[in-house]
């Protein structure tokens, strides 16, 4: 019969629900910055960086360059994790990212406000079809009941 380690400070059970993505706290100064995972889709990475995005870096992590693990790019020390495959089987991957967080704030500011716009045009009835646009308004027009 094998020995079963007693000294394990956390044990998680085998088909367990746990979050690949939860982010961690000591990696990201909560008070300054907005964490965030975003997918190594094309031009995904370049945008977020277009919009203040910065790589969040752990080099505390022993792993030598090109050895690789699921928690920290190959050649950086970028941290990622493994989130499902791209088409022709290569991994895809989430990069934990962050913003200032006054950035962060102002960006969903500005969505809320269109979100805001769109939902009084919504109740106002002014929402209308244009050449184009895949939205379904039918024949009665849009009824709003909040």
């Amino acid at each position: 019969m094998t020995n079963i380690r007693e000294d394990r400070t956390k044990r998680v059970p085998l088909g367990a629900l746990r979050s690949k993505l939860t982010i961690p706290k000591d990696l990201i100064d909560d008070a300054r910055f907005q964490g965030r995972w975003v997918v190594d889709r094309p031009g995904r990475l370049e945008s977020a960086q277009a919009g203040g995005y910065n790589f969040v870096q752990d080099s505390t992590m022993t792993v030598e360059v090109g050895e690789g693990t699921d928690g920290r790019d190959k050649m950086s020390t970028a941290i990622c994790r493994t989130v499902g495959t791209h088409e022709g089987g290569v991994p895809m991957k989430a990069y934990l990212m962050k913003i200032r967080r006054e950035w962060f704030e102002k960006d969903q500011r500005e969505k809320q406000a269109e979100v805001d716009r769109t939902d009084k045009a919504i109740q106002e009835g002014a929402i209308a079809s244009q050449p184009g646009d895949k939205r379904y308004i039918g024949s009665q027009g849009i009824t709003y009941k909040p």
